[in-house]
């Protein structure tokens, strides 16, 4: 099993010949096969030529094997600037039925969004997403973006105790299913903020 840990950097890119058009990807893992445990934390990764093409974190996973990912405590993105990433964290998941994630007390943003995820292909996954603070920023889109496409498709989430501004906007495409444990009740755990949900979207028991 493969052990990928990234923890305790400073990541930044500073370009700005190219400021606004930047293609930067703070930290990028990607699995074609097999499986692992992935985690991150403590790091800080920021652009200050604001990459509107770039992700903070970007994690792109095409593997039928099982993963556990963890992500907690970094910053992505300079909350003192705006739009820094377009993508804050973006998780897509390609292949695979047994995808863990545990996404905890991160402060993101502002990007143009914040949190994306994709689940395509028929692939599936858990994500729990909880104590994260999402800056307020007029530039934001969306606190999360989350999307499950094709048929078999299938993310359960787990979302409560976020500082959250920005909408929650969850899509289903071609018969693809997202179901959010206490989903009545989403708004009101996450600091009050938009719901949107569009498609497939359940409540999970």
């Amino acid at each position: 099993m493969a052990q990928t840990t990234i923890t305790d950097n400073i990541i930044l890119n500073d370009d700005d010949s190219i400021a606004g058009s930047a293609i930067f990807n703070g930290i990028h893992v990607s699995y074609l096969n097999g499986s692992a445990n992935t985690t991150l934390s403590n790091n800080q990764i920021a652009s200050n030529d604001h990459a509107t093409n770039g992700r903070g974190i970007w994690l792109d996973y095409q593997t039928s094997g099982a993963t556990t990912t963890t992500v907690n405590n970094n910053i992505l993105s300079d909350y003192t600037d705006s739009n820094v990433f377009y993508y804050g964290l973006i998780a897509e998941i390609n292949q695979g039925t047994n995808h863990d994630f545990f996404i905890t007390s991160n402060r993101i943003g502002p990007n143009l969004f914040n949190v994306r995820v994709d689940v395509k292909n028929g692939a599936a996954a858990n994500m729990r997403v909880t104590q994260n603070i999402f800056t307020d920023n007029a530039g934001t889109s969306g606190d999360l973006l989350i999307y499950s496409e094709n048929a078999g498709s299938d993310l359960t989430m787990s979302i409560f105790g976020n500082t959250a501004h920005k909408p929650f906007d969850f899509t289903t495409n071609s018969g693809g299913i997202i179901r959010i444990q206490d989903l009545s009740d989403l708004s009101a755990n996450n600091n009050g903020v938009t719901v949107n949900t569009t498609g497939n979207v359940v409540n999970a028991p």
